[in-house]
C-alpha cells in the first residue's frame, strides 16, 4: 500500500507535468492507454486467457468508463488550477462522498458511527477550501468534482463486482477510455517532445503499476488496516509539490487534512468497535 500510494501520486505528477505541454484529454488518452496495454498483456498471460472479458453487462461497463474517465480528466484538470497538496487534500472529500451517495444508490443503511465521521469530514474539507478566504473558488469546485464523479466510480464498481471480477473491469475501462479519449485527439493532438512522452507514458505506467499495487495490498490485509495510508498522499503530494513547483500548502489545508484524517481512523475506531460488540451475540445466534 505505500508502494501503491506513491504511485499513484507519480501518476498525478506525471500527468500535471504533461499537461504543461498537452491537453487534458490527450493526456488521459497516453495514462489509459499504457494501462490498456499492460492489461492485455496480464490477460494473454492468465491461463484463462481472454475468455475473462466475456460479459452481459456491456452498458455497465460503458456507464463505469464515462463517470471514470470524467473524474480522472477533473482530477487532472485541478491539479493544474490548485497547488498539488490543496487538490490531494479536498480529494479527501471521496470516501465520504462514496458513503452519502451509498444511502440512494445502494439503499445501505449509515449508523450514527459513519454520519459522525462524515460530518466531521465535511468540516475538514470546508477549512480546506477556505470559503472566506483567498482561495482558487473554481479550482475547488473542479477537484470537488472530481472527488464526487470518483466516488461515483466506487460505487459503480461495487455494483459490477457483484458478477465482474476486477481485472475484467478495469480492463473495459481502460480500453474504452482510450476509445473515447482517442475521438477528440484531432481536435487537441499535439505531438509529443522526448520530454512529454516520458511524462504521459510514465503517467500511466506509474498509474497501471500503482493499481496492481492496491489490489495485491486488499488481497494480503484487511481493508480497515489498510484505509489509513491512503493518507500518505498528502504528505507525498507536499513533498512533490515543494519539489517540483515550489508549493507549500497554506496552514488551513493541513489544519484541514488533520480533521479528515482524525475522521476517517475515527469511523474505522467506531466501526471495529462496533464488530467487537456484535461477534459475540451471532456468536450465541448461530449456536
Amino acid at each position: 500500500m505505500l508502494g501503491s500510494s506513491a504511485l499513484i501520486m507519480l501518476m498525478i505528477v506525471f500527468a500535471r507535468l504533461a499537461s504543461e505541454n498537452h491537453a487534458i484529454i490527450e493526456v488521459t488518452f497516453y495514462r489509459n492507454l499504457v494501462g490498456a496495454i499492460c492489461l492485455t498483456v496480464l490477460i494473454a498471460s492468465d491461463p484463462r486467457g481472454f475468455a475473462v472479458l466475456k460479459t452481459t453487462r456491456k452498458m455497465d461497463h460503458v456507464i463505469r468508463t464515462v463517470i471514470g474517465l470524467t473524474g480522472l480528466c477533473l482530477n487532472f484538470y485541478a491539479v493544474k488550477l490548485l497547488p498539488l497538496a490543496e487538490q490531494t487534500a479536498l480529494f479527501f472529500a471521496m470516501p465520504l462522498m462514496i458513503t452519502l451517495l451509498s444511502i440512494p444508490l445502494l439503499s445501505e443503511k449509515v449508523d450514527w458511527r459513519r454520519w459522525a465521521g462524515v460530518i466531521l469530514g465535511l468540516a475538514g474539507i470546508i477549512v480546506i477550501a477556505q470559503p472566506s478566504g483567498d482561495v482558487n473558488a473554481f479550482g475547488v469546485f473542479i477537484a470537488l468534482s472530481g472527488a464526487f464523479f470518483t466516488a461515483l466510480v466506487g460505487i459503480s464498481v461495487r455494483r459490477l463486482g457483484s458478477t465482474e471480477p476486477e481485472i475484467r473491469t478495469v480492463f473495459y475501462f481502460f480500453t474504452l477510455s482510450t476509445l473515447i479519449a482517442g475521438l477528440f485527439l484531432p481536435w487537441y493532438w499535439t505531438l509529443p517532445t522526448t520530454e512529454s512522452l516520458i511524462y504521459l507514458v510514465g503517467s500511466g505506467l506509474a498509474g497501471t503499476l500503482g493499481q496492481i499495487l492496491m489490489t495485491k495490498a486488499y488481497a494480503e490485509a484487511p481493508a480497515g488496516f489498510l484505509s489509513p495510508f491512503h493518507y500518505l498522499s498528502i504528505l507525498y503530494s507536499t513533498f512533490f509539490g515543494w519539489l517540483l513547483w515550489d508549493e507549500w500548502p497554506h496552514e488551513a489545508v493541513f489544519i484541514g487534512s488533520a480533521i479528515v484524517i482524525a475522521s476517517g481512523l475515527l469511523t474505522l475506531y467506531l466501526e471495529k468497535t462496533r464488530k467487537k460488540q456484535v461477534h459475540p451475540q451471532e456468536a450465541i445466534i448461530n449456536g
